[in-house]
């Protein structure tokens, strides 16, 4: 692991296990979805295991190998119901608007495989959506995380060296994000994600509470 303090001057932030607590409203929209398509309930870690890679791998993961059909119905009718349910049990975790105000004077950014239009709106519906430069979704499958591409669009639209700017996250995959485009690292054990494959990734930093990032960060 680097030694702290470092000078980041761009702070990468996964959105979903790292800055929100959404697992119980998105395990629920699957959940709504698998009864709406005459299927039975799947369990919490089962869900869970598949989340962060955006909403299509998350239903593949779950619906395992189905017809193409079958698969757009599941699509419509998740993105139709996490639109009305995705704030019913979602809140920032601890701490978070605490750190984004401590950084307000540096660069925010979201990197999330979401669907941007649904990042955003959670954001401006917390209340945090003034902290960040810009939010990027996974919309651009082409682009998305883990390759270092949103990454390294953000170093040259801001002009900033990649000894200055740190991704955090709760999965492997944002560490993955992070090592691809040769920035610092930190990863959060509170979240969604595998505590385990998240370490094997050897993040920078690894924090247990978001307030932690204070220490890392000057």
């Amino acid at each position: 692991m680097k030694k702290a303090p470092i000078n980041a001057d761009l702070i990468i932030f996964d959105l979903d296990g790292t800055l929100i607590d959404s697992r119980d409203d998105i395990v629920d929209a699957v959940n709504a979805t698998l009864v709406h398509l005459g299927l039975k309930k799947k369990g919490r870690k089962f869900i869970s295991s598949f989340i962060g890679w955006g909403s299509n791998s998350l239903l593949e993961g779950v619906l395992g190998k189905v017809n193409r059909e079958l698969m757009k119905k599941a699509i419509d009718f998740y993105w139709w119901y996490y639109r009305r349910h995705g704030l019913d049990n979602t809140g920032l975790f601890p701490g978070a608007k605490d750190v984004l105000r401590h950084f307000r004077d540096k660069k925010m950014v979201i990197i999330s495989n979401k669907a941007k239009a649904f990042v955003v709106g959670q954001l401006r519906d917390l209340g945090v959506r003034k902290y960040f430069k810009k939010v990027i979704g996974g919309d651009d499958l082409k682009c998305s995380k883990p390759s270092p591409c949103p990454v390294l669009e953000l170093l040259k639209r801001y002009k900033i060296k990649k000894q200055n700017a740190i991704i955090v996250g709760d999965m492997a995959l944002d560490i993955e994000t992070g090592k691809n485009a040769g920035i610092y690292t930190c990863g959060v054990t509170y979240g969604i994600g595998d505590v385990g494959e998240l370490k094997k990734m050897r993040p920078d930093f690894v924090i247990s509470r978001l307030s932690k990032l204070k220490e890392i960060i000057t």
